[in-house]
C-alpha cells in the first residue's frame, strides 16, 4: 500500500471517503481500518477514486455496505466524487 501524508493534501485534493458510510468501517486514531482492510484501507479507497463496490485486492472478500438511513448522503457523496474526479 503507498504511503502518502494526508495532512499535506490541499482542500482540492481531498476527496470525502465513503469510508464514514460504510457498515464495515471501524475509526481509531491509528489510522483508517475496517473489517475489509484490518491493516489500514488502501489510499485509492480513502481518497474516493474507488469507491470499494467491487472486490478490491487485499479485502478478504468484503466490501462496501451501506449504513442505514444513509442513503440520501451516499447519493449526495457519490455525485460530488464524480464531479472532482472528472475535474
Amino acid at each position: 500500500m503507498k504511503s502518502i501524508n494526508r495532512f499535506g493534501w490541499g482542500e482540492k485534493d481531498l476527496l470525502q471517503p465513503s469510508c464514514n458510510l460504510c457498515l464495515r468501517y471501524q475509526p481509531t486514531l491509528k489510522g483508517f481500518k475496517c473489517e475489509a482492510f484490518p491493516n489500514g484501507i488502501p489510499d485509492v479507497i480513502i481518497s474516493g477514486k474507488n469507491l470499494h463496490l467491487k472486490p478490491y485486492p487485499g479485502d478478504n472478500g468484503k466490501q462496501f455496505v451501506l449504513k442505514e438511513g444513509f442513503r440520501r448522503e451516499w447519493k449526495t457523496l457519490k455525485k460530488r466524487l464524480k464531479k472532482q474526479i472528472t475535474s
